[in-house]
């Protein structure tokens, strides 16, 4: 967990009560932990030039990502995450 978890209030037990909620279990978790391992991952340098060259393609969006350099590192920080 990390400091956001322990802030907003999603331990583990909220977590799993949200996750029955949706009609999620350990099998779905083994799912996404797939997808993320065999799609995502080997994707994620082109999902993020996806994903903000759409948000570009929006007057309001190109206010708060006005320059190349930010950009960059926000592609970066989640490439990280």
């Amino acid at each position: 967990m990390t400091k956001y978890c322990d802030q907003f209030g999603f331990t583990a037990d909220a977590i799993k009560a949200r996750l029955a909620l949706l009609g999620l279990d350990a099998r779905d978790h083994a799912l996404g932990e797939q997808l993320q391992r065999e799609v995502i991952v080997p994707e994620l340098e082109q999902i993020a030039a996806a994903f903000y060259a759409e948000l570009l393609r929006h007057p309001q969006m190109r206010h708060f990502l006005d320059n190349d350099a930010l950009i960059e590192s926000l592609k970066r920080t989640q490439k990280n995450y």
